[in-house]
């Protein structure tokens, strides 16, 4: 009996999901290749069938079929060869999903971590472009603080130039030695005695009594037009007739190309002398005295110039060989050389102050001196 050779027709069919379900795209031609090479023409006696349910693709009775067809056709011998190849073509559509998912999760992952790398460098470059410019920023701010200073100072030097040019030519000077011999003031409020200079004064019988030095000053208008100061303590002036007499502190007049000529007192008692050696003992000023002329002009931007006059000494000397005896030095000076009165006076440089307004009170450096960038 000649045997019956069988053609199949295997649907191995992709399958695409739409709406939970799975359908055929495509059919496709199978041989067994054993089978070919028996040179066995295999007729199709079934049509496999294809069930589809929930999504799963199921070839099993398309297996069992194939088997039982190749026990008759072939023989048991050459299907059980032919068998494991059908069995590897029972795959399930849920197997293949998972498997895309996983490789397209994989790309997905791949991808986001790519564009968050690429992301983080972006933003690395944005904020060093940031930080950049910040600096830069700061830079030019300095700049325009350190422009803004310099002009500032600049207009501050040009208006203190202006005032300086219509400030008043007005010079100040006091004696740097003493008039000697000191004086005894006169309780009865008459001319001041000069004191006997061999005269000793004991402590502390004699600690009271009140001895007075003098220091003669002058005040110069080299000016065209007159000037007035502001002496803050009395002073002696001259009377007119020759004499002296007292002028109580406050405002004084000079005249155009004149002189204001006076003498300031300074009067202590005993007591108060010898402290004053003493502390010059021990290498200290001991207690000086300070005088002040002003002179302000009439503009509301204008100066205030203020000339400070400084004495100290004591004209008392202590007499050797007697405890507590003190006596007047017999001279001006402490040596031959006339080099270190016992009494001296000199005058500090002069103070202007300038005022951007004076009824005000404002001055000129701090109306400048505020920093214009943080208002």
């Amino acid at each position: 009996m000649p045997v019956r050779a069988a053609r199949f027709k295997f649907d191995l069919i992709p399958f695409t999901t739409v709406r939970g379900r799975s359908w055929p795209s495509r059919p496709t031609w199978v041989a067994p290749p054993r089978l070919l090479a028996n040179n066995c023409e295999l007729q199709p006696l079934v049509q496999p069938r294809l069930l589809v349910a929930r999504g799963t693709l199921s070839l099993a009775p398309c297996r069992r079929a194939l088997s039982r067809m190749l026990d008759v056709a072939v023989g048991s011998s050459s299907v059980q060869r032919a068998r494991p190849w059908v069995e590897e073509i029972n795959m399930s559509v849920p197997d293949w999903i998972a498997a895309g998912a996983a490789v397209g999760a994989a790309v997905l992952v791949g991808w986001q971590s790519w564009e968050t790398r690429k992301s983080a460098h972006a933003a690395a470059d944005a904020a060093t472009t940031a930080n950049s410019a910040i600096e830069l920023s700061r830079s030019a701010l300095e700049v325009a603080r350190t422009e803004e200073g310099h002009t500032r100072r600049l207009i501050v030097e040009a208006i203190k130039t202006r005032i300086d040019a219509n400030a008043h030519p007005l010079s100040v000077f006091i004696n740097h030695s003493a008039e000697w011999p000191p004086l005894e003031p006169s309780i009865s409020g008459g001319q001041a005695n000069p004191l006997p200079t061999d005269r000793i004064y004991r402590l502390p019988k004699d600690g009271g009594e009140l001895i007075l030095v003098r220091f003669g000053f002058r005040i110069n208008n080299l000016g065209g037009h007159s000037v007035t100061v502001n002496i803050n303590d009395a002073w002696i002036g001259d009377d007119g007739t020759g004499g002296n007499q007292t002028v109580a502190a406050g405002e004084q007049c000079v005249l155009p190309n004149s002189a204001l000529d006076g003498f300031f007192e300074i009067q202590r008692t005993v007591s108060e002398w010898v402290e004053i050696a003493r502390r010059r003992q021990d290498g200290h000023p001991g207690e000086e005295t300070t005088w002040t002329v002003t002179l302000s002009d009439d503009s509301e931007t204008g100066a205030i110039d203020r000339f400070e006059l400084v004495a100290g000494g004591t004209p008392l000397v202590k007499v050797e060989n007697e405890e507590g005896g003190w006596r007047l030095s017999p001279g001006q000076y402490k040596d031959y050389a006339r080099s270190s009165p016992v009494m001296a006076a000199v005058e500090l440089p002069r103070k202007r102050d300038y005022y951007l307004s004076r009824s005000k009170g404002l001055l000129l450096d701090e109306a400048f001196a505020t920093d214009l960038s943080t208002n």
